[in-house]
C-alpha cells in the first residue's frame, strides 16, 4: 500500500487536469459528424460519353473513341490528385450486370445492391460530350481570290493557308453526379469551351487534336467546379507552439490531395441540443484564422496560422478544417 496516496494522487490529478485544458473535449455528437465529413468523396465514375458525331476510333482500339478516352484518363487524374476515390467504369458495369440478373424477380427487393454499393460509394459520376462545334470556312474569300488570280500558286497558298490559320472551336460538356439509392441529382453542371486553334481542317489527326484540346481545357473547369463542391475536410491532431509560432497538425497529406501552400478555413465543432424537437447535432463555428500548409507527409500535414494573432489561442485539437479554393 502506498504511505501517502495524496503525494500520488495529486500529481496525477494536475496532469489530468492539464491535459483536459489543453485539448478540445469533443461531445459524442461531434465525433460523428466529423468522422463522416472529412472522408475522402468516393465516386463510381461511368466515364465520358461522346454524344457527338466527331467520333474517331484507334485500330488497336476499335471501342474506344479517343475523346472519350482523353477526357476521362484526364480527369481520373485530377480526381485522385485532389484526394478523391474514383471506382472506374469497368467496376461499375460489373455492378449493373449484376443487378439487372437480380432484378428479375428472383431476389427479394432488399437483397438487390444499389449502383456503387458493392465497391463501397453510393454516388455515381457521369459525364458527356454534348456538342462540338468548328468555323469550317475562315478566309474563304481570300483563299478564292488566291485560287483564281494566282493558279497553281494561288493553290499552293491557299493550302498553306487552310493549313495555318486558326479556327474556332466549341465543345460543350457536362458532368453530373447523383446519387445512386435515391436517384436525387448532387452537382450538374454544363460548360462551353472556346479556342482558335491552328490544324488543317481536311487532316483528321490533327483536327481531333484540337478539339481535344479545347475539350481538355473545359474539363479543367468542370473538375474545379467539382472540387468546390466537395471542398477536402480534415481534422486538427494537435496545435504545438514553438519559438513563438504556432503550427497545427492535420490527418491528411500528400496521398489524400493535400500540397504545400494550400490554404484551410479552420472551424469549433459545438453540439447543440433543441429540446422541443428532440434534435442533437453538431454546429460548426468558423473561427476568423486560416491554416497554410508548409509541410506534408503521406498522411499528416503540418501548417502555420495566418491572420489576427489574438484568434491563434483557440485552434485546438480535434477542429475541423477546409481547404479554400
Amino acid at each position: 500500500m502506498l504511505k501517502n496516496p495524496l503525494k500520488v494522487g495529486l500529481p496525477i490529478l494536475f496532469l489530468l487536469t492539464v491535459l483536459l485544458n489543453n485539448s478540445y473535449s469533443l461531445p459524442l455528437v461531434c465525433q460523428v459528424e466529423i468522422n463522416q465529413k472529412i472522408k475522402n468523396p468516393s465516386f463510381v465514375f461511368e466515364g465520358f460519353k461522346n454524344n457527338t458525331p466527331y467520333k474517331a476510333v484507334r485500330r488497336s482500339s476499335p471501342d474506344e473513341d479517343i475523346l472519350e478516352k482523353a477526357l476521362n484518363e484526364e480527369f481520373v487524374s485530377f480526381a485522385r490528385s485532389e484526394g478523391f476515390e474514383i471506382i472506374n467504369f469497368a467496376d461499375y458495369e460489373l455492378i449493373k450486370n449484376q443487378q439487372k440478373f437480380q432484378n428479375t424477380g428472383l431476389f427479394e427487393e432488399d437483397n438487390v445492391p444499389k449502383p456503387g454499393k458493392l465497391k463501397g460509394s453510393k454516388y455515381v459520376l457521369s459525364g458527356s460530350i454534348d456538342n462540338i462545334f468548328i468555323e469550317k470556312k475562315s478566309n474563304s474569300k481570300l483563299k478564292e481570290g488566291l485560287m483564281e488570280n494566282l493558279g497553281i500558286i494561288g493553290w499552293a497558298g491557299a493550302a498553306v493557308m487552310e493549313k495555318l490559320e486558326k479556327r474556332k472551336i466549341e465543345v460543350k460538356l457536362s458532368l453530373k453526379l447523383i446519387n445512386a439509392e435515391s436517384g436525387e441529382t448532387l452537382f450538374q453542371r454544363t460548360i462551353k469551351a472556346k479556342s482558335k486553334e491552328k490544324f488543317n481542317y481536311e487532316n483528321l489527326p490533327e483536327k481531333y487534336e484540337a478539339i481535344k484540346k479545347v475539350a481538355l481545357k473545359g474539363l479543367s473547369r468542370l473538375t474545379k467546379e467539382l472540387v468546390a463542391f466537395y471542398p477536402q475536410k480534415a481534422k486538427v491532431l494537435k496545435v504545438k507552439e514553438t519559438s513563438g509560432k504556432i503550427y497545427v497538425f492535420i490527418n491528411k497529406g500528400k496521398l489524400d490531395g493535400i500540397k504545400k501552400g494550400d490554404k484551410f478555413k479552420i472551424f469549433r465543432p459545438e453540439r447543440e441540443f433543441f429540446k422541443e424537437e428532440n434534435i442533437d447535432i453538431c454546429n460548426f463555428v468558423e473561427i476568423p484564422v486560416r491554416l497554410k500548409i508548409i509541410d506534408v507527409k503521406d498522411r499528416i500535414s503540418i501548417g502555420k496560422l495566418e491572420g489576427k494573432k489574438k484568434f491563434f489561442k483557440e485552434v485546438e485539437a480535434n477542429f475541423l478544417v477546409e481547404k479554400i479554393k
